[in-house]
């Protein structure tokens, strides 16, 4: 019995031939497709969450930038805001402290004492300054009158010249 088995090739061994040919078959099928053409679908699906990653990192990026762009504007407004509401009752103050009476002729006389000027020139139209006396010498001017009336004495004198 062993001289009729000697010659023969085993089971295990011509099962081991046939699964070695599957595999080289296998093998070179794999190798005849180039190695770039299979696709590495867990490096693929890295780069696409890395991908994804990236534009929502971006998205939340430009959204925080736009909001503190805006609570800069917002800030820069509300300080102009407050300011004309200073400003706004700063001259509330003064326009009630002109209406009072006497106010008028107390701000012509202070201006006057502080520059001490060498000649008070007054504005007919400026009615409460013509009421006060000044230690300076002063003159009233009435040239929005006069302007008013220029060309009706201008057509007086050419009539009396002609008599």
């Amino acid at each position: 019995m062993q001289g009729e088995c000697e010659g023969m090739p085993s089971v295990s061994a011509s099962a081991t031939r046939a699964s070695a040919r599957r595999a080289s078959a296998g093998r070179s099928s794999a190798r005849s497709a180039s190695p770039g053409a299979r696709v590495r679908w867990d490096r693929l699906g890295r780069v696409a969450m890395l991908c994804v990653l990236m534009v929502l990192g971006y998205l939340y990026l430009s959204a925080g930038v736009h909001l503190v762009s805006t609570w800069r504007q917002a800030r820069g407004v509300s300080a102009k805001v407050a300011s004309m509401e200073r400003e706004n009752k700063a001259l509330k103050r003064q326009h009630e402290a002109l209406g009072r009476p006497g106010a008028v002729e107390a701000q012509a006389r202070s201006i006057v004492d502080a520059e001490s000027p060498d000649f008070v020139l007054i504005d007919f139209m400026f009615l409460a300054a013509l009421n006060l006396s000044f230690s300076q010498p002063s003159a009233a001017m009435a040239h929005m009158a006069f302007f008013r009336v220029a060309e009706i004495f201008g057509g007086l004198t050419q009539m009396f010249s002609g008599i």
